[in-house]
């Protein structure tokens, strides 16, 4: 939330500048800019203002927009690689929106992806593994219940191996012949999976599913 607030405010200030002269604000702007105890001072003490290149009165707007997003991508991996952010550090390393949010999938498919991603599937309260009984129903055990890494065919040195697909899921279906065929073995496997937890999260046995991701498939393909 943080960064949104002094994104909003340096916007009011750029704004600011570019006000007519013969304007209330910018006949003052001159004497509260530089000027202690007027809220336009106090609000050019945020970190994203003070990136802004001086003089302030050349300032464009793609200049502005330029520092923003650097702002905002250097926020990003300080709070991926802060304390306390184990889930996060497994997302989209960049600024974009995540595509299990927009490709097509049937909202089944699209609530586990995203459960997943929040860290909710498994979750609630805390209960045992309904296939290992002396195992509590956690991430990890899932991971290694589920034979999660053997089924996607990946090392297990990856932590999260769905989350390492998921971060590499296609933004537009205009791919390479090679890279569309291993998602056609990836995301039907990756629903399987998912469809798995979200059974043994509501306490029942893995069964087969027809949750095949068809919809992405024929996206990939082009045939929406």
């Amino acid at each position: 939330m943080i960064e949104r607030v002094n994104i909003l405010q340096a916007q009011f200030l750029f704004r600011s500048l570019y006000v007519p002269d013969d304007s209330l604000l910018g006949y003052l702007l001159p004497s509260i800019q530089h000027t202690r105890g007027y809220q336009w001072h106090a609000l050019s003490n945020t970190a994203l203002w003070k990136q802004l290149p001086t003089p302030l009165e050349d300032l464009t707007v793609r200049t502005f927009r330029s520092v923003k997003k650097a702002y905002m991508q250097q926020r990003l991996q300080q709070r991926m690689n802060g304390y306390g952010s184990k889930l996060l550090s497994q997302c989209r390393p960049k600024l974009s929106i995540d595509p299990i949010l927009w490709i097509p999938m049937t909202h089944q498919e699209r609530s586990r992806c995203i459960r997943w991603r929040l860290g909710w599937l498994p979750g609630g309260k805390p209960r045992q593994c309904l296939i290992h009984p002396t195992c509590m129903l956690t991430r990890s055990h899932v991971i290694t219940c589920r034979q999660i890494h053997q089924r996607l065919c990946l090392p297990i040195s990856i932590s999260d191996p769905l989350s390492f697909l998921l971060n590499k899921l296609p933004t537009s279906p205009r791919v390479s012949q090679r890279y569309a065929d291993s998602w056609r073995f990836h995301w039907p496997t990756i629903c399987s999976i998912l469809f798995e937890i979200d059974q043994l999260q509501h306490d029942c046995f893995p069964q087969e599913t027809n949750s095949s991701g068809e919809r992405f498939l024929r996206w990939l393909d082009g045939n929406k």
